[in-house]
């Protein structure tokens, strides 16, 4: 468990700039060489990773067991870089899923550019094992296939959305 004992380091000195940062409930040893795994796949294309883990602060998908939450910052000295990455919600998906199918205990997981929380994308599991993504727009009739209700996000209305990519 040392692997857990450097995140947890990490996690506490994250604090001081990123709020409040928990430990993985039951961290499971497959979980983490899986997040470790990601991202060491993200560092293979020039840019820095930093994760946050967080509990339970936003449940949209209402789950009782996956609660948690793995953030994964983004940073590059090249601005290009990192928007290859945030844009490109295939490889996004493909990682969180790999993520959350290894993670019985997350929920959520996020996906920002260092330092910023613009632009990003959030990808969230049902306890069913569903995958869904935050989609949100200035017009919710405009959201379709929608895994929870409408909510105010930061931009505009917001649900979780079963991925059409």
């Amino acid at each position: 468990m040392q692997r857990i004992t450097a995140l947890t380091c990490f996690a506490a000195f994250s604090s001081l700039f990123w709020g409040v940062v928990t430990k993985p409930v039951n961290a499971q040893a497959s979980c983490q060489d899986t997040v470790d795994a990601v991202a060491k796949e993200m560092r293979k294309k020039g840019t820095s990773v930093a994760l946050q883990i967080r509990g339970e602060e936003m449940n949209p998908l209402e789950n009782q067991r996956r609660k948690n939450s793995i953030f994964m910052i983004i940073n590059s000295s090249s601005k290009r870089e990192r928007e290859n990455i945030i844009n490109s919600t295939v490889l996004l998906k493909n990682h969180a899923n790999r993520i959350l199918k290894s993670c019985s205990g997350t929920g959520y997981v996020s996906f920002f550019m260092g330092g910023e929380y613009s632009p990003y994308e959030i990808f969230g599991m049902t306890d069913g094992g569903t995958l869904g993504y935050q989609k949100c727009s200035d017009n919710y009739s405009s959201i379709i296939n929608r895994m929870t209700n409408i909510y105010s996000g930061p931009n505009g209305d917001c649900a979780f959305v079963i991925p059409d990519f």
